[in-house]
């Protein structure tokens, strides 16, 4: 049985056992949007620890609960692979979906974009992602993404959409009507850029397609006390 993820440029072909297929359940379900172009072999394999060991090419599991299996993947490909990707633009950010686009939430630690993120995924919305936005420049779309955060909700699994509007968001405690401004695009360009964990993918012709998705799309800044007040601004 094998498993392709390809929004790393490392490009990788995970061989598994029968008695491992049910443990990447939620791992297919995911990567199965994305772009096919393997040329790197990593044998995954039942242990007694979890280890990601890239130079032997073999991937130890211990816990095969799925969920707990996607969160270990998405935690060790984004720290070894991100950084070196160039296909995908890949941002510290999360991301959800609704009615066939994205919404993405950019801010600096603690400001609370993994916050709002699950709890619109409590609604209605599908998951993109929980801590890593891959955005394809050519196509325009974002990629859902392998979570790191177990407590992440992942009953709705969403295809790739295009990014419709881009939040900065902070948490400010006890406000009770969400502060927001629009960005301009030269804002918007600064924050996403900031974020880039993969600052190469911009080389060549990535600088001008990255410009031409966030020409797009919307950019606001978003000062918010409850999520859920945030949901309903959204939505109207």
């Amino acid at each position: 049985m094998t498993t392709a993820l390809g929004i790393y440029d490392a490009h990788i072909l995970l061989r598994h056992s029968e008695k491992l297929k049910e443990a990447l359940f939620l791992v297919r379900e995911i990567v199965q949007f994305y772009p096919c172009m393997c040329l790197r072999n990593m044998c995954l394999l039942e242990d007694s620890s979890n280890e990601f060991l890239p130079s032997s090419g073999v991937i130890h599991l211990r816990d095969i609960e799925p969920k707990r299996v996607a969160v270990f993947l998405g935690r060790a490909l984004r720290n070894f692979y991100g950084r070196n990707a160039e296909n995908f633009l890949l941002l510290h950010a999360s991301a959800v979906a609704h009615r066939g686009e994205a919404y993405m939430f950019l801010g600096q630690h603690a400001w609370g974009k993994s916050t709002v993120a699950k709890g619109f995924l409590k609604e209605t919305y599908g998951y993109l992602s929980d801590d890593m936005v891959a955005l394809n420049p050519r196509d325009g779309l974002i990629y859902p993404t392998l979570p790191v955060d177990i407590s992440t909700p992942l009953d709705r699994i969403s295809p790739p959409v295009p990014l419709s509007s881009l939040f900065l968001v902070r948490y400010v405690p006890h406000l009770t009507e969400p502060r927001i401004t629009p960005l301009n695009p030269h804002e918007t360009y600064l924050y996403v850029v900031e974020n880039l964990l993969n600052p190469k993918a911009l080389k060549g012709e990535g600088l001008s397609l990255l410009l031409k998705v966030l020409l797009a799309s919307k950019g606001y800044r978003v000062e918010y006390g409850d999520w859920r007040v945030l949901l309903k601004m959204v939505q109207s």
